[in-house]
């Protein structure tokens, strides 16, 4: 289970053999089970990626969900400044894991 102290947000996405998209899963620290990740998939060989980090951390398909790959996706932060109301894209700690 990942320590709600350490990450607000948990991103899983899972890819197909050939790097398609299949899914995002997206918890918050605030959900029932954080850090508890369950899914069906059918028999096969699959790429699963974790990242985990604190709030404003956007995981985002460059391409269409259709087309999107684990060659296409980016991690960002993305938050606006509470003063100035402006973007503010300062990298925060961030945990990532890929896993064949």
């Amino acid at each position: 289970m990942a320590p709600s102290s350490i990450m607000d947000v948990l991103y899983c996405s899972i890819y197909d053999a050939d790097g398609k998209s299949i899914n995002t899963i997206k918890q918050l620290s605030t959900d029932a089970g954080f850090g508890t990740i369950t899914t069906n998939l059918p028999a096969g060989n699959y790429t699963l990626v974790f990242a985990g980090g604190k709030t404003g951390l956007v995981f985002v398909n460059m391409l269409s969900s259709e087309k999107a790959t684990l060659n296409t996706d980016v991690l960002t932060y993305n938050n606006n400044n509470a003063s100035t109301g402006l973007a503010d894209y300062t990298i925060k700690d961030t945990y990532y894991k890929k896993s064949l």
